[in-house]
């Protein structure tokens, strides 16, 4: 198979501007099997169902609003597959944001919206153990643990929008 062919698969499966209806599209099926697969496999035996559900509870609410608005949000397999390229190509269509502020707008609202977990976080600890400031749902006995997963966050996001930048540059070339 050329290179010219293969990009050009490869363009259609991940970048596919073209919708497909969800039992048409293979490769979101076999993205949502295998992350349903995986979240099976943390479901067994985890150490506290409580904590497991309270974690994976935006998760499933994010599955679930992804799957109703399928038709109308139109994103790529590449969005279904990464965190924080659905953000750049829903400001690229409904937004006159584009390059540097576009980018500076995605990290600040992905990290912002990690500040906003850590304290959700927070206040579910102070309601469900209002007693027991040890068991803090994240904390793990490290007084930094807030700090640290905001800190990844902002890492993770760093690093994700330098892929974007770079696999847009790549596309842009073509």
């Amino acid at each position: 198979m050329s290179t010219q062919n293969s990009e050009q698969i490869e363009k259609h499966l991940l970048f596919n501007k073209k919708h497909l209806p969800f039992k048409k599209n293979r490769i979101l099926q076999i993205i949502l099997f295998l992350f349903l697969i995986g979240w099976v496999f943390t479901a067994i035996r985890p150490v506290n169902w409580t904590y497991y559900l309270l974690e994976n509870i935006p998760m499933g609410l994010v599955i679930i609003i992804l799957s109703i608005f399928y038709k109308r949000l139109k994103l790529s397999n590449f969005s279904y597959l990464l965190i924080a390229y659905p953000i750049k190509e829903l400001l690229s269509q409904y937004t006159k944001l584009y390059t540097f502020w576009l980018y500076i707008f995605i990290f600040s609202l992905i990290v912002s919206l990690s500040g906003t977990f850590e304290i959700i976080e927070m206040w579910v600890h102070k309601i469900t153990h209002p007693n027991n400031p040890e068991k803090h749902l994240g904390l793990h006995r490290d007084p930094f643990n807030s700090q640290k997963d905001m800190s990844m966050a902002w890492l993770g996001t760093f690093l994700a929008i330098v892929i974007m930048i770079i696999v847009n540059s790549r596309k842009k070339r073509r």
